[in-house]
């Protein structure tokens, strides 16, 4: 019988009591009473796809505010709090090198500025391109440039 699909935030649960609590599957099936097979199947395909927890920026609930979903203007606490957001997933990610894509306009250089301190922390190559270059070719040839530039190292 095949696994049955599970909520997303069934999934992130999952994620969360075998990453960060150390739960077993069997832990895991009688807490949140799903089959055991359900939530193998559901760690491995985790596995498979380089997830863990705490979850990428990206497939977190907080990922919409860096893709500009809020109210514009920005007031400085919504800034401040993409800033810490941008640099608690750099601390957390496995990553050698970051390229920003900044945005001048909605973050000032804030984002940008906190950034590059986690990633002098960690010892991380930083580079970042200004979203207000004129053009987005433009843009996409500079992070071309820039990723050309790492990946030759």
């Amino acid at each position: 019988m095949a696994a049955r699909r599970l909520s997303m935030r069934k999934i992130k649960e999952v994620l969360r009591l075998h990453c960060e609590n150390g739960f077993s599957a069997r832990q895991i099936a009688k807490s949140l009473d799903i089959s055991r097979s359900t939530i193998r199947e559901y760690l491995d395909r985790a596995k498979r796809a380089g997830v863990s927890w705490p979850l990428p920026l990206e497939l977190d609930e907080v990922y919409p505010l860096s893709q500009h979903e809020a109210a514009h203007p920005f007031d400085l606490e919504t800034v401040n709090y993409v800033a810490n957001q941008t640099a608690e997933y750099i601390e957390r990610s496995p990553y050698q090198s970051v390229v920003l894509l900044n945005d001048p306009k909605h973050w000032g250089d804030i984002v940008k500025k906190v950034s590059q301190k986690v990633c002098s922390t960690k010892s991380l190559e930083f580079d970042s391109v200004d979203a207000s270059v004129q053009g987005s070719k433009e843009i996409f040839s500079r992070l071309d440039a820039i990723l050309r530039e790492q990946l030759s190292k």
